[in-house]
């Protein structure tokens, strides 16, 4: 069983002379229990508060639907046969229907419906409605009884519409407590039922009131005589449709009800509900405001985190600058104690201890090293690097020779040039080598 499936109800309906009878019914695992029922007599002037009362005796706090039925004025119930459509044009076509069946504007009713058969397209076969159609005026005077005599109600359903396809075996129901002067009969061939009017009044038409029990599973009532039964029949057919799987999903079907004569169930579980719903609400805007400040908060750190390196690598970006003006200020300071002021005496003294056979292609200084490239027509590296070390102000650190095709070769030295306190252009330098 479902968690929403309805398990006890009650039912009640209205004679014209003012009586009311009602059942409150229960679902068991496979029946249906009439677990009371009442009756009470009044004259038709207090009917609805007759019916107040009633309801007061049935209802317990266990009951979860209360729905009636009745006779009223200005109303019919009729079949409609349609083609096969959707749920949602099904009032636009019985209100194009309407003019045929009732002599009256189709603005000036409330209608409600229920779809015996389906039909199919594939098929062929229609779709067969059953049409509960009162005047609006009537019907606003209906609830308007209801409401002042403080009647609530879940549907109000006439019992016709409800004969089938539970009693859809029976080709007549006569029912005088809802419409004495009309049986409800169904055409044998198209499987109709239309409002006929009676001719002779007798219940022998009617089903039996144990056959209407057997159709609707209810058990047989212990608490209403069997003389008696026939008389609740149209309550307890309110009662198995109630309970049956249709009646909440079907809801936007019935002539509906307007808010204040409905009962209001669950009214502190519907409250909890939104409470807890604001509560849930609430919670979820402060988590979203929480991870927002904390994103929030991380990408400020971040920022300031990012700030703090940016100075940083610009201090040492500065730092770095000075640092290479005073290497700069070093290497000058360094290179004026080594005592090199000009490379005028190293280049005089190498000139003396080259050979004449050998000759400079290339020299290049830095700072207290010289490199120099030599050509000579045979091996004179051997002869070279001795004088060169036995200097006073070279020291010779690398050299490597490389020969050439003609047979001469290159000769490249590294040199250490070793500095002089006192240095001093020599005498027989001349003239143009010491202005230079």
């Amino acid at each position: 069983m479902g968690l929403l499936e309805q398990h006890e109800c009650v039912s009640i309906y209205w004679t014209p002379d003012g009586s009311v009878h009602g059942v409150r019914a229960a679902k068991s695992k496979t029946k249906l229990e009439v677990a009371g029922s009442t009756v009470a007599h009044g004259v038709k002037e207090e009917l609805f508060h007759t019916a107040s009362g009633a309801i007061s005796v049935l209802t317990t706090p266990s009951t979860q639907l209360i729905v009636a039925g009745g006779n009223i004025p200005g109303s019919v119930c009729f079949d409609l046969s349609v083609p096969p459509m959707n749920d949602s044009d099904i009032r636009q076509a019985i209100h194009y229907e309407l003019p045929r069946q009732v002599p009256c504007n189709p603005s000036e009713m409330v209608f409600g419906y229920r779809i015996i058969r389906a039909g199919s397209v594939g098929e062929g076969s229609k779709m067969l409605l059953r049409i509960f159609a009162i005047l609006k005026a009537d019907w606003n005077a209906l609830i308007t009884e209801l409401s002042a005599a403080g009647i609530r109600i879940d549907a109000f359903m006439h019992p016709y519409q409800l004969v089938d396809p539970l009693l859809s075996e029976q080709e007549v129901f006569y029912m005088p407590d809802i419409d004495p002067d009309f049986m409800y009969s169904k055409d044998a061939d198209s499987g109709i039922r239309q409002m006929v009017k009676m001719e002779v009044k007798s219940l022998d038409i009617s089903p039996s009131p144990d056959t209407v029990c057997k159709a609707l599973n209810f058990s047989t009532p212990e608490t209403i005589a069997q003389k008696d039964l026939g008389r609740f029949m149209p309550a307890m057919i309110l009662a198995a449709y109630a309970l049956g799987p249709d009646f909440a999903d079907k809801r936007n079907t019935r002539v509906l009800l307007p808010p204040e004569i409905v009962p209001e169930r669950f009214r502190m579980l519907k409250m909890s509900f939104f409470i807890l719903l604001a509560v849930f609400v609430l919670m979820l805007l402060s988590l979203g405001a929480r991870h927002w400040w904390d994103s929030w908060s991380r990408m400020q750190s971040l920022l300031a985190e990012k700030n703090k390196v940016v100075k940083q690598i610009k201090e040492i970006r500065e730092q770095n600058s000075r640092m290479a003006e005073l290497d700069q200020a070093i290497v000058k300071l360094a290179e004026s104690e080594s005592g090199i002021s000009s490379p005028a005496a190293y280049l005089h003294e190498l000139s003396k201890i080259i050979p004449k056979d050998a000759w400079v292609i290339h020299v290049s200084t830095r700072g207290n090293a010289m490199d120099i490239s030599l050509r000579a027509s045979s091996d004179k590296r051997s002869a070279i690097l001795p004088s060169l070390n036995n200097s006073n102000l070279f020291k010779a650190k690398n050299s490597y020779t490389r020969r050439n095709s003609d047979g001469s070769e290159n000769i490249y030295i590294n040199l250490d040039l070793l500095p002089v306190k006192d240095l001093a252009i020599p005498e027989d330098l001349p003239a143009e080598d010491a202005e230079s």
